[in-house]
C-alpha cells in the first residue's frame, strides 16, 4: 500500500474496530492448528525493542514462541509504518513457530507508532508527513538497515541461526531479490532415444520406459552463455550485488520438454504421421508434445490444442469412412 489512488478507494476502519478484529485474530491464532514448530500450546513472548542501526536507534516489535529456537522473519510494514495491524500479523506468524520482528522503517525520523491506524494515516495527511521520511529509505540505506536487523536477530536466544531468515516487505521498505531463469532449445539428436525394456516390467507386466537422452556441447554452451547474459542484463537495468549460477541440468528436469514420438512420413524413422496417428496402431493418436523434435522457450500448450483438434477432426473422418 503506497499509492494515493489506492488509499482513496479504501473504506475506513478505525482503531477501535481493528482492535476488536485483532483480538479475535489473536484468539484464533491460539486455537487454530498450525504446521511447523507450532507455538500455540506454549504461548508467545513479545516486546518493543531498541537497538543501534545506521542513522539512528531502531525501534521494533519482536514476538516469538516462549520456548525453543525458531527461524526468524523480518516483516517490513507498509507506508503507515509499525502499528497494531502488523503486531497482529506478527503474532499470527509467530504462533506458527517463527521469531518475528516488525521494524519501524522511519526510525531515523520518528519513533513508532507514527499513526494509530491506517484511518489515522488517511485523515492526518499521511503521504505528506512520511514523504521526507521515505526519501531517507534509499535502496542502499534499506540494505544497511536490513543488515543491522539481521545482526540483532542473530543474537537473540529465540532465533535459530542455522535456518535462513524470511523477509516480507512492501513497496517502500525491505530488500528485493530478482531472479530469473533462462530457457534454451535442446537440438534433436538421433541417438537420443526412448525405448522399452523387455527385461524389466511394471506390476501390470508392461515394459518399463528407458530414456537415453543427454545434453551435448551446444546445450552446455548455451546454458553458460545464458548465465552470463542474464547477469549483464541485470547490471544494465541498474541492479547491484548481482551474480550468475550455471546450475547442472539433465533432460527431464524442466518444463516444456518435448519429443519421444516423432512425426514423419516414414514409419521406420518416425512414430506418428502428419495427423498425429501412430504408424503401427491406426486407432492411436498422440497429440501432446511427443511429436516435436525440439521446442523453444514459448509455452507449447496452444500447439498441443491445435494438434489435438486437427487429429480429432481427422479421426472422425476415418471413423465415418470405416477405416478405423
Amino acid at each position: 500500500m503506497c499509492e494515493l489512488d489506492q488509499l482513496n478507494d479504501m473504506s475506513a476502519v478505525n482503531r477501535r474496530q481493528f482492535t476488536a478484529m485483532g483480538a479475535f485474530a489473536a484468539f484464533a491464532a491460539a486455537c487454530s492448528p498450525t504446521s511447523g514448530s507450532a507455538a500455540s500450546d506454549q504461548g508467545l513472548v513479545e516486546s518493543m525493542v531498541k537497538f543501534a542501526a545506521p542513522g539512528g536507534m531502531m525501534d521494533a516489535f519482536f514476538v516469538h514462541p516462549a520456548k525453543g529456537k525458531h527461524p526468524a522473519v523480518i516483516m517490513w510494514p507498509d507506508i503507515a509504518s509499525l502499528r497494531d495491524a502488523f503486531k497482529v500479523m506478527a503474532r499470527r506468524l509467530a504462533s506458527a513457530g517463527y521469531s518475528v520482528i516488525v521494524p519501524n522503517p522511519f526510525y531515523r525520523d520518528a519513533p513508532a507508532p507514527q499513526f494509530a491506524d491506517f484511518d489515522a494515516f488517511r485523515k492526518d495527511n499521511g503521504f505528506q508527513k512520511v514523504g521526507p521520511w521515505m526519501a531517507h529509505n534509499t535502496p542502499a540505506a534499506v540494505a544497511e538497515t536490513a543488515k543491522a536487523v539481521v545482526a540483532w536477530l542473530d543474537k537473540q536466544p529465540s532465533v535459530d541461526t542455522k535456518k535462513g531468515i524470511g523477509t516480507q516487505g512492501y513497496c517502500m521498505s525491505g530488500t528485493w531479490t530478482v531472479r530469473f531463469t533462462a530457457f534454451g532449445e535442446c537440438l534433436p539428436y538421433q541417438d537420443n532415444t526412448l525405448s522399452l525394456n523387455p527385461a524389466k516390467l511394471d506390476r501390470y507386466g508392461v515394459p518399463l520406459a528407458v530414456f537415453n537422452v543427454t545434453f551435448r556441447e551446444n546445450e552446455q554452451r548455451m546454458m553458460r552463455d545464458a548465465a552470463l547474459q542474464g547477469e549483464a542484463m541485470m547490471r544494465a537495468a541498474g541492479l547491484v550485488d548481482t551474480g550468475a549460477v550455471n546450475e547442472e541440468h539433465v533432460p527431464g528436469d524442466a518444463i516444456h520438454e518435448m519429443g519421444g514420438a516423432c512425426m514423419g512420413a516414414d514409419p521406420k524413422a518416425s512414430v506418428v504421421n502428419r495427423w498425429s496417428q501412430a504408424h503401427d496402431a491406426a486407432n492411436l493418436f498422440i497429440t501432446d508434445g511427443s511429436a516435436a523434435a525440439s521446442t523453444s522457450c514459448a509455452n507449447p500448450s496452444m500447439t498441443f490444442m491445435a494438434l489435438t483438434a486437427r487429429a480429432a477432426d481427422h479421426a472422425i473422418k476415418l471413423v465415418k469412412a470405416g477405416t478405423i
